[in-house]
């Protein structure tokens, strides 16, 4: 017996990191669906969760990184290096007694689809959803003979409905998302069952 063939291939590991400040993709800026901090140090995950964490206090402007610096204490980063990692998210959730769920932007047929890729393992009372951007996005069929871009950037999802473009039903209902299989409900009742 012998060996006929053998294929190795090699890939760069490269783990999805949040860093400093993205502008969102139009179609998503335009759906007004998210906040997305300004930052330019790579502390984007720490400003998008403390956009969320004080949405009700800083209503004018909730972009600007100088709302949250009184803030930037009250989460505990220990042993968590920035840009946060997906894999250290579960850790921060242990740490600060929230739940955290994130969504990537995947280009299907020339549009931008938001899909889960970090769901936590239990919804705690303080939930929080954020949105990974990326400077550039490549359809399934595209090839790039560049390096492909790795820099990435979390903000918050203030409203996730409004973000898949399920808000609205036709006839005029509020459309309610599962957090976990972004499947609607036409109630928060039949959403909570």
């Amino acid at each position: 017996k012998s060996v006929l063939n053998l294929t190795l291939s090699f890939n760069k590991y490269n783990p999805l990191r949040g860093c400093s400040y993205i502008d969102l993709p139009s179609l998503i800026k335009n759906k007004q669906a998210c906040v997305n901090v300004k930052n330019y140090d790579n502390q984007c995950f720490k400003w998008a969760v403390l956009s969320c964490l004080h949405a009700s206090e800083i209503l004018k402007d909730p972009q600007s990184v100088s709302k949250y610096k009184k803030y930037k204490d009250e989460l505990k980063f220990d042993n968590i290096e920035f840009p946060v990692s997906l894999c250290d998210i579960p850790k921060f959730e242990r740490l600060n007694n929230i739940s955290i769920n994130v969504y990537m932007l995947k280009k299907i047929n020339n549009e931008l689809k938001p899909l889960p890729c970090h769901l936590t393992k239990e919804e705690k009372t303080i939930h929080v959803n954020l949105l990974v951007v990326e400077e550039v996005y490549y359809g399934e069929d595209e090839i790039d003979n560049e390096e492909p871009s790795y820099n990435f950037h979390y903000v918050w999802i203030n409203n996730l409905s409004v973000l898949i473009n399920k808000s609205v039903s036709k006839n005029g209902n509020k459309k309610h998302i599962c957090n976990r299989c972004m499947h609607y409900f036409r109630t928060e009742q039949k959403l909570i069952i």
